[in-house]
């Protein structure tokens, strides 16, 4: 009686074993902490620590059979400098604040994702940004991804979105498209929400493989009376963003790239519209554990003579303690037009550009830091 009672016990652990078996859940993360000093024309500096998206994540996938999958992804952003900040709770900011999405895969066929997750266009401005995880206060999205203090979309999630993802193509290129829906909601008792403000599209065409990233991407994004003022007051409106770009490393371990960005802005209640042009170049150089690049990204004043332009440098070093473990220092400063009251600002970590009044405001910033990833 005993041996059966243990051989069925035995034979329970193996289908658990196999029942698990199907589903691959991986945990990871970034803890990613600077010491920066930072200063605004016209006011003192200061210190601070900040986490730059530092957070933990969970994915897996369910092997479907015939060459389909079910997959998933939640990331969640870490207040590793300040538990207690009074905007989070503790640790944790919002729930799943960076990517978290579901998905049904097929190797012939691409990927259909529904959730948040990244847009081509900033894919493709990460291809071409040396700063660590595309984060922190030494991106060049406060120039490539605003106009003026204001974001346009481009560097954002796309939230409650619906994706396509093409098989990968030639050895490394895949075709993105994406719809973020407006999230329509029932207002009153018989009415529908039907404003566009939070819809947004996204194509892309990117290239991953080897020595080459490079790609074109083509973004959207709605805005409505209760968002954030854009320029020419958009309330009923969109900007609209081309990007074409590209990284080349040669096998000396030197990288250069550059990303080239037209911005068009829509008011449809006031027929006006306006565009800008932007543009990122970058070099880095590694030395075995050891690297070090300079970037530099300017916006043109174009239509928006009372925001003017905008130019930002960045020099940094970073030295791989292991695979895990960098070390890390920069200096940065982006600079406004000194024609205008510009009020372009850092895009990550910001430091207060609404000094707008102030003819070709200065900001800078200095760091050191460690970035772990697990």
């Amino acid at each position: 009686m005993q041996k059966k009672l243990i051989a069925l016990a035995v034979a329970g652990l193996g289908l658990t074993g196999a029942a698990y078996a199907q589903s691959n859940v991986t945990v990871y993360g970034v803890v990613d902490n600077t010491f920066e000093n930072v200063k605004v024309t016209g006011v003192n500096g200061g210190n601070r620590v900040t986490p730059n998206s530092s957070y933990l994540g969970f994915k897996g996938e369910e092997n479907l059979g015939n060459g389909l999958k079910a997959k998933f992804l939640f990331e969640q952003g870490l207040n590793t400098d300040d538990t207690k900040v009074a905007s989070q709770s503790g640790v944790f900011g919002n729930t799943a604040s960076r990517d978290a999405w579901v998905a049904l895969s097929s190797d012939q066929a691409g990927e259909v994702r529904l959730g948040t997750f990244n847009r081509a266009s900033r894919t493709l401005g990460s291809y071409v940004d040396y700063a660590w995880g595309y984060a922190g206060i030494t991106t060049m999205k406060g120039i490539m991804g605003s106009i003026g203090s204001s974001k346009i979309g481009t560097d954002e999630r796309i939230n409650n979105a619906v994706g396509y993802f093409s098989p990968v193509f030639a050895g490394g290129l895949q075709l993105t498209a994406t719809y973020g829906a407006n999230e329509a909601q029932i207002t009153t008792a018989n009415s529908i929400s039907s404003g566009k403000s939070g819809k947004a599209y996204d194509f892309g065409a990117l290239y991953n493989n080897g020595p080459l990233k490079a790609g074109a991407t083509y973004t959207r994004s709605y805005f409505g009376a209760t968002d954030v003022a854009l320029p020419l007051s958009i309330n009923d409106g969109y900007a609209g963003t081309i990007r074409v770009g590209a990284a080349y490393t040669f096998p000396t371990a030197t990288t250069v790239s550059a990303l080239w960005d037209k911005t068009k802005v829509q008011n449809n209640t006031a027929a006006t519209s306006g565009s800008r042009n932007a543009f990122e170049i970058g070099l880095k150089q590694a030395f075995g554990a050891n690297s070090v690049y300079a970037s530099f990204a300017k916006a043109k004043e174009g239509d928006f003579s009372t925001i003017g332009g905008a130019k930002q440098y960045v020099v940094g070093y970073g030295y791989d303690i292991s695979k895990r473990t960098t070390l890390k220092a920069y200096w940065t400063q982006l600079k406004n037009d000194k024609s205008t009251a510009a009020n372009y600002g850092f895009y990550d970590n910001g430091i207060g550009q609404t000094n707008s009044t102030t003819v070709g405001q200065q900001q800078r910033a200095i760091g050191v830091g460690i970035r772990h990833s697990f």
